[in-house]
């Protein structure tokens, strides 16, 4: 819940500007819950208006709760003027006006001021007042002073620091100091504008926000019961097992060096995945796998059908299978003309003078209406599983049917006379060529050759240079996919990712994503001697050459011959090798980023700057525990264990035997599982997370020069 302990309704001094005068009650409630203010105190300077209290607490319904409050201008002990900040119980308003007004007296709000012993007085005699003081602000009394205050108070648990802006906000958090802050609104048209703090458990009245700041365990544990939550058993010793609750919020494990943190971690994550929750997990040992597994190359993506690259399926299969075609010799029309009058009855049968030129050319379509048939029947398959009776009437589904079947038919019917002409020619091809084997043996005689065999070798040496030069084609395929975006990264850099996919060339190498790339180097020289060669009299032995080099592979085919790489590059598109901490950065993020119930992260923190944790990965915790999801972190890093003001901590400690504490700061305290032996929440975090108190205290020496 948003709050704001340090606001403004009214200008009561000279020089304050008149934008800090709300036009009415109504007006105020109005800003006040467009903003999600739930819980706001009124602090005009040196002034107190009941009047204006009681009608504004009217009108608020209680849909807002208000405190009565006020900002006084304080002496310190250096005669230094400074601000602080008191607001009291609602209900008990008229306590506080009463006791307002004795400390006023006649003085306005322009002369009055109060000394550090008198305020002390003021504060004691309200004594669950609340007190913010103004430090390292332009108000703000010096060190000294501001000690002296918090060490004058019957309960010093009461006494808050106000920084001066959000980012010291954050910075004295981290180290443990009370602080609270408002807006100090200065203007009441920007009010929707400005930031809040926030309180992360649902208070509902001033006595139980006191107590809270008291941190009562009571109050702390009837708050905490009222969350979601699931009880997990967690290891807490060697052999022994207990419920712990884990919030639908961020719950941190914290602890030495081998002390089990990994082992609860793990406990929870077994838990939550025996739910069947959506589970993002993150582990730093793993952030460098998750960015290769973004560049590698799956089997569909080898795939030349994938990026509509041709197959080149017949060239292959042609080259695979290829046979030198029959070439008729000279010899045998000189032995046909020697012997073609020896034998009077042979030359009188003219079949053995038919050549198979006499058939003429084969101007079949049979391979193309073949192709066509195996279409119509993929046809059919896509056409019943688009189910066209859903759009069309019964009388357009009749006509359609029809049509379609009298197409497959004509189909059909043109392969069957096609495949009739076809075969018809070649066996009337091998009725006439056996008819010469037949007569020339039982003649000796050599009958006129049907054929010189030069046409077919002359197409052979065509249909394989063609082959040869559409395979190394291959070459020209070039792909470079658009840049997608991988994330962000430090100092405003965007990690992208592309895809290169590319033909086997000369200049290929097994970086560009090509397997087996000496054996591919091989083939393309092979390819390139068939087609250097083509007319010479050897060619057969590039073709052996060629069949050799593809036989090292199980199934050879144009996929093979295509390189598929994947790499990262920045806004500039060069090629660019991401850094150990910025693979986390991105394996974090995505995590951090995905769609789940529950997030289970592993030392975050791991090559991460504190620049980062603080702005982006707290600030996403925090966001992830408002939508209600359960948030498990292992952490060293202080910032992430307090800032997320989680609602579980896991203290886990070895000391010759295992030990497991839970608690909050909340409450302060941090309890044994096993003994009920209790710690201090603020002392362990210091000594865990700050590396100790003289090293937190040196710190902050140093922060302070």
């Amino acid at each position: 819940m948003l709050i704001d302990f340090h606001c403004h309704t009214k200008a009561t001094k000279n020089g304050e500007t008149l934008s800090r005068n709300i036009p009415s009650p109504q007006f105020f409630c109005e800003q006040v819950k467009n903003a999600n203010v739930k819980m706001i105190a009124i602090t005009n300077h040196n002034s107190f208006d009941l009047e204006q209290f009681n009608e504004i607490q009217k009108e608020a319904k209680n849909e807002i709760i208000i405190f009565p409050g006020i900002e006084l201008d304080v002496i310190g002990l250096n005669k230094e003027r400074g601000h602080i900040v008191f607001f009291y119980d609602n209900a008990k308003v008229d306590v506080f006006d009463k006791q307002v007004k004795e400390l006023l007296g006649s003085r306005s709000a322009d002369s009055f001021v109060v000394e550090i012993d008198e305020f002390i007085s003021f504060a004691n005699k309200l004594n669950t007042g609340i007190i913010m003081a103004h430090y390292h602000k332009r108000d703000a009394l010096d060190e000294k002073s501001l000690l002296k205050i918090r060490d004058g108070l019957d309960n010093k648990f009461r006494f808050f620091f106000e920084p001066s802006n959000y980012r010291t906000l954050g910075i004295m958090i981290n180290n443990n100091f009370r602080v609270l802050m408002g807006s100090d609104i200065q203007d009441w048209s920007d009010y929707q504008k400005q930031k809040f703090a926030s309180i992360k458990l649902d208070i509902d009245s001033y006595d139980m926000l006191f107590r809270f700041i008291k941190k009562d365990t009571e109050v702390v544990e009837s708050i905490l019961n009222k969350l979601r939550y699931e009880k997990i058993p967690i290891s807490y010793s060697r052999d022994s097992k207990k419920e712990i609750c884990f919030y639908q919020d961020v719950n941190i494990i914290f602890g030495e060096k081998g002390s089990g943190k990994t082992q609860t971690l793990d406990e929870v994550k077994q838990y939550f995945d025996g739910l069947n929750n959506s589970v993002s997990y993150y582990s730093p040992q793993k952030a460098s796998d998750h960015m290769k597994e973004k560049l590698s190359i799956s089997r569909d993506e080898r795939k030349s059908s994938y990026y509509n690259i041709d197959a080149r399926k017949s060239e292959l299969d042609f080259l695979e299978s290829w046979e030198s075609t029959k070439i008729t010799k000279f010899d045998d029309y000189k032995e046909h003309m020697r012997t073609a009058s020896l034998n009077a009855n042979k030359a009188k049968m003219q079949i053995l003078n038919i050549t198979d030129e006499e058939f003429g050319e084969d101007k079949s379509n049979l391979e193309e209406t073949e192709k066509h048939l195996k279409l119509i029947k993929k046809l059919r398959d896509i056409i019943e599983e688009i189910a066209p009776s859903a759009y069309l009437k019964d009388a357009e589904l009749d006509n359609f049917n029809d049509s379609f079947d009298r197409l497959r038919e004509r189909i059909l019917q043109k392969y069957k006379e096609e495949l009739a002409n076809s075969f018809g020619i070649k066996l009337a091809k091998h009725f006439v060529n056996t008819m010469k084997e037949i007569t020339d043996k039982n003649t000796d005689s050599k009958s006129l050759p049907s054929t010189t065999g030069f046409a077919l070798y002359a197409k052979l040496l065509f249909k394989t240079n063609n082959a040869a030069n559409k395979i190394l084609s291959i070459e020209n395929e070039s792909i470079i996919d658009k840049p997608e975006f991988i994330g962000a990264l430090d100092n405003g850099k965007k990690l992208y990712r592309r895809k290169k996919v590319q033909g086997l060339s000369s200049d290929s190498k097994a970086a560009d994503g090509f397997e087996q790339i000496t054996n591919l180097r091989q083939i393309r020289k092979a390819l390139v001697d068939i087609k250097n060669h083509i007319f010479d009299t050897n060619l057969g032995e590039y073709i052996k050459e060629y069949k050799n080099s593809i036989a090292c592979f199980d199934d050879f085919s144009i996929d093979t011959m295509i390189g598929v790489s994947k790499y990262f590059t920045l806004e500039d598109g060069k090629k660019y090798v991401p850094s150990t901490g910025e693979e986390t950065m991105i394996a974090l993020d995505e995590a951090l980023n995905e769609e789940s119930d529950v997030y289970i992260l592993d030392e975050p923190e791991k090559s991460l700057g504190n620049s980062y944790i603080n702005d982006t990965v707290v600030e996403r915790v925090n966001y992830l525990a408002k939508l209600k999801k359960t948030i498990v972190i292992v952490t060293h890093n202080a910032n992430i264990a307090i800032r997320t003001l989680p609602y579980q901590t896991i203290l886990k400690l070895y000391d010759g035997d295992y030990a497991t504490y839970t608690g909050n700061l909340y409450s302060g305290t941090l309890k044994d599982l096993d003994s009920g032996e209790t710690k201090d929440w603020r002392e362990e975090s210091i000594r865990i997370l700050e590396g100790g108190k003289e090293a937190f205290n040196e710190r902050g020496d140093i922060y302070a020069q």
